[in-house]
């Protein structure tokens, strides 16, 4: 708010997506910094830096999201989980995986999104796939 036209910038740390409870930042040279509220990166920050901002509710920003997905470690399971993505139209742009033990793993599969409603939804979904244990938003 009042900024005009402030280079505005959103922070790869948390990657904000519109829908977000978000802060924004002025930094020295780099403009606007916009952050997800409690992003651990704000902490660093000089409070009297921070300003108010929100989400145009009329934009259409597709912003890349990386969530963490803890599974059992079984023939199929990425299978299921791409068929979520691929059910909600949303591609996956990467995906790293690997097992943590003989009976789990963890794998990141990170994507572009328009908001976190969406993001939410496809949360939800995930979580209720047999052999996810834990879902979370890096």
């Amino acid at each position: 708010q009042g900024v005009g036209r402030l280079l505005t910038r959103m922070a790869r740390c948390c990657n904000p997506v519109p829908g977000d409870d978000v802060v924004g930042f002025v930094s020295r040279g780099r403009g606007l910094m916009v952050h997800r509220r409690g992003c651990p990166r704000t902490l660093e920050l000089d409070p009297d830096r921070r300003i108010s901002v929100s989400w145009d509710a009329k934009a259409k920003i597709d912003r890349p999201v990386t969530l963490r997905i803890t599974t059992a470690h079984r023939p199929g399971i990425l299978t299921a989980i791409s068929q979520v993505f691929s059910d909600r139209n949303i591609n996956i742009t990467q995906v790293h995986a690997k097992p943590t033990s003989d009976e789990e793993a963890e794998t990141s599969f990170t994507f572009n999104i328009t908001g976190a409603d969406k993001l939410q939804d496809l949360t939800r979904s995930l979580e209720k796939l047999p052999g996810v244990t834990s879902v979370d938003r890096v």
